[in-house]
């Protein structure tokens, strides 16, 4: 293995639970009924895949005014506090003492990703940046965001490790051919229905409740 990919809320942040937030307020300014699913529903999505969700939800709303109204809120709460996941400084300076080249794939846009990086002190780490703004091909589950980023890092997918905390981005790696490494640290897998659970066994090569975790296996490889 050369390389590592890592998504970005609720792996390298924990703005997961922000967005959850984002998504239960987002109803009253324009009069709906909170839906809490909806949260879960869009986690690890992005583009027009994360619209036609917003929209089984709520089909009398423009989905670009919801997301738009979400994104915004993000941007400012995150910008306030942001917590780094337990774990994850460790294992980019692990990474960085065995060269290993590093990204960041995420559905966000690109500029907040660059900000939050730069904010928490660790942009030095990662040589490729991918925002979801780069990507047409609807987001997460579909692969190109991955595809993307193996291509600039100019590693083999096969020689990247991927760490995702969402069950859309795990399947995004799996198609991308890359190895991916399902890092769940609110243990949404042990709650999911045993179809998901089957599937996520298939497609993460390992699943860990932290980062501390991942990086001991990773040490042993």
């Amino acid at each position: 293995m050369r390389a590592a990919i890592f998504d970005m809320d609720g792996t390298l942040f924990d703005t997961e639970q922000i967005y959850r937030e984002a998504w239960l307020k987002v109803a009253e300014p324009f009069g709906l009924e909170p839906n809490p699913e909806l949260g879960k529903a869009v986690s690890g999505t992005g583009g027009f895949i994360t619209l036609n969700i917003i929209y089984s939800f709520y089909p009398e709303q423009n989905p670009q005014d919801l997301s738009k109204w979400v994104e915004d809120y993000v941007f400012e709460e995150s910008g306030k506090h942001l917590d780094i996941m337990q774990g994850v400084p460790e294992i980019l300076e692990y990474f960085k003492s065995q060269n290993f080249k590093l990204a960041v794939a995420s559905g966000t846009e690109t500029a907040t990703v660059g900000r939050n990086l730069k904010n928490a002190k660790l942009k030095e780490y990662f040589s490729v940046v991918i925002g979801g703004d780069m990507i047409h091909d609807g987001g997460k589950p579909r692969p190109g965001i991955f595809l993307k980023a193996v291509e600039e890092l100019g590693i083999p997918a096969e020689e990247c490790y991927v760490f995702e905390d969402a069950f859309n981005g795990i399947r995004a790696a799996f198609d991308a051919k890359c190895v991916p490494i399902l890092v769940n640290p609110y243990d949404e897998y042990s709650k999911a229905t045993p179809e998901i659970k089957s599937e996520m066994d298939k497609k993460s090569r390992k699943i860990f409740l932290n980062m501390n975790d991942a990086l001991d296996w990773i040490k042993n490889q």
